[in-house]
């Protein structure tokens, strides 16, 4: 599928790498505006721009530390699934996948949970490590929060590339 190609030209480590990530996240017609558009109008297809941006930060290192750097761009994500997460009731047998769903309505699944802790966790570990790049300043969404509590912990690997990639529609 499209994530899995696109996920294979990323991780390729040459001397653009980063200017590829920097490419396909920040352009105009980039993942991060695919997020802001569909967050509102399609929050599964949110949802699976958020698990990709987590999945390639897992298998390739130059993309974490570019997300680390500049989390002020995607941290709204992060809080946009936290509050996904709280106001979707959530039964744990629920055979629902926001990754193989047609449906545009996101779904609170165990992976989105895997996701949304990994995601914090990585936007935790850029504020402990101190490098603000002069960001630190910038609030992360309309309210000025900055600091996320839930998923602090370890950052964990979520599942296998092959069953994170293959199930998310392009």
């Amino acid at each position: 599928n499209t994530f899995q190609l696109l996920h294979e030209i990323l991780v390729m480590e040459d001397p653009i790498q980063v200017e590829r990530v920097k490419f396909v996240f920040e352009t105009e017609n980039g993942l991060l505006a695919l997020m802001h558009h569909s967050n509102h109008v399609d929050s599964s297809r949110c949802y699976q721009c958020v698990k990709f941006l987590v999945t390639l930060a897992q298998k390739c290192p130059a993309a974490k530390e570019y997300f680390k750097e500049n989390s002020h761009h995607w941290s709204w994500a992060v809080q946009w699934l936290q509050k996904k997460m709280s106001e979707h009731y959530w039964t744990p047998q629920s055979n629902v996948s926001n990754e193989t769903s047609t449906g545009k309505t996101f779904q609170r699944t165990i992976s989105a949970q895997d996701t949304l802790a990994y995601a914090t966790a990585l936007l935790n570990e850029k504020e402990q490590s101190g490098s603000s790049n002069g960001s630190e300043s910038s609030p992360a969404n309309e309210n000025g929060e900055r600091r996320l509590q839930q998923g602090s912990e370890s950052p964990m690997m979520i599942g296998e590339l092959r069953s994170d990639l293959d199930d998310v529609d392009p």
